[in-house]
């Protein structure tokens, strides 16, 4: 009988320090939430991340409910909102409940009507804002320590050293080329996701990987011998050359044992 006593005036103080709230996604009340302003890539961001006992239990644009949870039931952790200009066009609300969290996803249209979409459609609205605001960039693997908007890993297999190109985010590579020479080049809405670049004696192999939304990918090999790049159809990468074990010291993947014996003859 105590313990009840005791119990209830403990879950009533509890309560007591906890404020349901609503947020108002167009003038967020710093009281009540944190904010912060966020680009990744060409994707501009506000988190709004709920304060310690002040549980969001509505969210609204202005005069306009967009989400309602309930109190000590279901509530709103952090709401991610995703911006067009100055408008938002998409929220993600993370919605923690009886039974854990999860992501409710809203597409916010004219005049700040709304629907709600599912995580797919949500993916969906991201990639295509990234894809709407990705600059087109090239690769030129003559000049490979300057290629400042792509990730570059080295691999080093027994001596064979390999160069792996990927543009970074906000980035999509539309064509590959070797100086002044086009090796490869952007056809419709292709683009070079990772590009390969490894020597193998006197020969310098390039393999692109192309993707397309719709078609299937493709695995382009190259190969240049003397100078000339031509395109093979195997993964047989091998040079017959004498001498070209030297190559493989090169960082920059070029050849000169070939210069250098042709230089002796």
């Amino acid at each position: 009988m105590n313990f009840i006593a005791i119990f209830i005036p403990l879950f009533l103080l509890v309560r007591a320090e906890i404020t349901p709230c609503t947020l108002d996604l167009l003038k967020p009340d710093d009281i009540v939430a944190l904010t912060s302003d966020l680009e990744n890539g060409p994707l501009k961001l506000k988190l709004i991340v709920a304060i310690s006992g002040y549980p969001i239990t509505k969210i609204a644009i202005g005069n306009i409910l967009l989400w309602e949870g309930r109190s000590f039931i279901k509530h709103c952790d952090t709401v991610t909102l995703y911006y067009k200009g100055q408008k938002i066009f998409l929220t993600n609300i993370s919605v923690r409940g009886l039974n854990g969290v999860h992501n409710e996803y809203f597409e916010i249209m004219s005049g700040n009507s709304y629907r709600r979409i599912s995580q797919m459609g949500y993916n969906d609205k991201v990639s295509e804002t990234i894809g709407d605001n990705m600059e087109a960039i090239d690769l030129d693997i003559s000049t490979i320590e300057e290629q400042s908007k792509f990730s570059i890993d080295t691999v080093d297999e027994d001596g064979q050293v390999s160069r792996v190109f990927s543009p970074e985010f906000g980035f999509t590579c539309t064509e590959v080329k070797d100086g002044e020479e086009t090796l490869w080049i952007a056809e419709d809405e292709e683009t070079a996701p990772i590009v390969v670049v490894y020597g193998d004696g006197c020969c310098i192999f390039v393999r692109i990987f192309v993707s397309h939304p719709v078609n299937n990918a493709k695995n382009i090999l190259l190969k240049n011998e003397g100078g000339t790049w031509i395109s093979i159809e195997t993964d047989n990468c091998q040079c017959n050359s004498q001498g070209c074990i030297s190559c493989k010291k090169y960082e920059n993947l070029r050849c000169i044992a070939q210069t250098e014996s042709n230089s002796k003859v």
